[in-house]
């Protein structure tokens, strides 16, 4: 079942992408990826079903990147169109007596197999699964174009706490102004000095990627290793600040 969570959010427009963005668009066409990042987790014991509604539409409200949809223009990289409103929809899952972390995490895989389509769609996909209709876990999927890591961990940060405070710093559309504007020209100059300097004094010779060993066989009786990818993924969480687009 599919919920409806209309939302009305401050700032709109369109505009070319930020240097960031363009970046990381062309890393999705370069990997073939769209990049997906996010995960699923618990709910507080509590939450219904309009609780995660509200939370759905307070990160479309608060935050431009992720009611952003991207408008090819027939460049090497689409402009980005942000909307001040318009409609998300919630995925509800019911476990049907399965364990709700399994059938979370056979949603957050459906969502990361599937590419969304980003001139279309709204970036992130929701769902929360129930039991019996009670909220047991929350899962979320976007692309890394939307925001990076330390961003989505300030992002969870301040919907948990519902911060009625403006978002931090910079967002996407005042980005793009300072970036065409004559300090961001004088900025993005003096970087391409910078690297063409760095850049000349390489040695090529060096730039051969190392040799990759193989690791030892372990015995029988050793302890195995973590070798499986959910293991690899196992990261520390981030430190907490506010989301960013660069």
């Amino acid at each position: 079942m599919d919920v409806d969570v209309p939302f009305s959010g401050e700032g709109a427009g369109e505009a070319e992408l930020t240097w960031g963005q363009r970046a990381m668009y062309q890393a999705m066409q370069r990997e073939r990826s769209w990049l997906p990042m996010g995960g699923h987790r618990p709910v507080p014991p509590g939450t219904t079903l309009r609780d995660v509604m509200a939370e759905l539409r307070y990160t479309m409200e608060r935050y431009q990147s992720f009611r952003t949809r991207l408008s090819p223009d027939g460049s090497d990289a689409p402009r980005q169109s942000i909307a001040a409103s318009g409609v998300a929809r919630l995925e509800v899952v019911e476990a049907d007596g399965s364990d709700p972390s399994d059938v979370a995490a056979s949603v957050e895989a459906s969502y990361r197999a599937a590419a969304p389509d980003l001139a279309a769609d709204w970036p992130m996909r929701m769902a929360v699964v129930c039991r019996d209709g009670t909220p047991e876990r929350l899962v979320a999927v976007m692309p890394h174009l939307v925001t990076d890591g330390l961003g989505a961990a300030i992002m969870v940060d301040e919907v948990t706490r519902r911060l009625p405070t403006p978002v931090e710093g910079l967002r996407p559309l005042d980005i793009v102004a300072w970036q065409s504007s004559a300090p961001g020209a004088r900025q993005h100059a003096a970087a391409l000095r910078h690297w063409d300097r760095h850049a000349s004094a390489l040695d090529p010779s060096r730039s051969r990627p190392p040799t990759r060993r193989r690791p030892a066989t372990a015995s029988a009786s050793s302890s195995p290793r973590c070798w499986p990818p959910a293991c690899r993924r196992r990261r520390p969480a981030p430190a907490s600040t506010s989301p960013r687009s660069c």
